[in-house]
């Protein structure tokens, strides 16, 4: 009985000590990830390293399981995966940022457009509603008004979408294209 438990004892050890070395950053502090996230972000450059990116998306990852949650860690992350073209995964980093941050109209604005991205129409459509019902001071409301008419026109719901294309189009800086022409981007 005695080696039995010893056995035991020595394989949960094993097993931890495993565990803790099969992470190369298991020591390293959240801030820390997140500043070679930002090293690896590359940003300023001409160039988008691809890699880079992908590596910035997994420190920025690591440093928000270990509790960072500073608003940047989000914004970063979501730069990272939109160099990469990771749409499923934009949505997904925009829904915990909002978790962590259930105010932020950009992070909403930016899940909407991502949403919109991946055909999830109904999803965009509520999300821009709550964009726009936030006020006018949202410094993309054209857009919001515009995008969430795209989806609705995608739908089939014209004359509601016609309606935001003209609440729009008093809102934005130039001339909008029409829902014939601007959809075909999303279908």
């Amino acid at each position: 009985m005695k080696k039995l438990i010893s056995f035991i004892i020595a394989a949960a050890a094993l097993g931890t000590a495993i565990y803790v070395l099969s992470d190369p950053y298991f020591f390293t502090p959240a801030e820390t990830l997140y500043q070679l996230g930002v090293e690896k972000s590359d940003e300023g450059n001409d160039v988008i390293d691809v890699q880079g990116k992908r590596q910035a998306a997994d420190y920025f990852e690591r440093a928000i399981k270990k509790g960072y949650s500073g608003r940047n860690v989000y914004v970063k992350l979501y730069w990272a995966y939109t160099h990469i073209h990771s749409d499923s995964t934009i949505e997904e980093t925009l829904t915990d940022a909002l978790e962590a941050y259930p105010n932020d109209v950009e992070f909403l604005f930016r899940r909407a457009n991502s949403r919109l991205s991946q055909h999830k129409y109904e999803l965009a459509i509520e999300d821009y509603s709550k964009v726009i019902n936030t006020g006018p001071d949202f410094q993309y409301l054209y857009s919001a008004y515009y995008d969430r008419g795209a989806a609705k026109f995608i739908l089939g719901k014209r004359v509601a979408a016609e309606k935001d294309r003209e609440k729009a189009q008093q809102l934005a800086p130039h001339q909008l294209r029409t829902y014939e022409d601007y959809s075909n981007l999303y279908k």
